[in-house]
């Protein structure tokens, strides 16, 4: 089985509370809309390369483990934030299970769209 369907029924199952509508899952990645008003785009290689990316209003957002030298704490795992800088990922870590992280993505989307506060650690 794919791992994006492996996903899509594992986040239905543990997150459907959170949706404002279906998840949808396309060729290569999973859309969630979220009950906030946040939509996400999961894309997923392995536990250890994937890409979130979510849009909140206009501001758009990408962790993702693209193995790029950007100095942060986190290389390879790094956040775009919504003012297009890239800093140290406080939700992920890579390795651990797909819907682990796309569960943290969540809870910290949903606490705070922008993950703006400068207090997250990485979950």
């Amino acid at each position: 089985m794919s791992p994006l369907i492996e996903l899509k029924a594992a986040a239905d199952a543990s997150l459907l509370q959170h949706y404002a509508r279906e998840s949808v899952l396309c060729r290569d990645a999973l859309q969630l809309f979220l009950n906030n008003g946040v939509a996400v785009e999961v894309r997923l290689a392995a536990p250890d390369e994937y890409a979130f990316a979510w849009a909140y209003g206009d501001a758009l957002l990408r962790i993702d483990t693209a193995p790029v030298a950007h100095g942060v704490s986190t290389y390879p795992n790094h956040l775009h934030d919504a003012d297009e800088r890239v800093r140290a990922d406080p939700v992920t870590q890579p390795g651990r299970s797909p819907i682990e992280n796309l569960a943290a993505l969540v809870a910290a989307v949903l606490a705070d769209p922008l993950l703006a506060g400068e207090g997250a650690g990485n979950a």
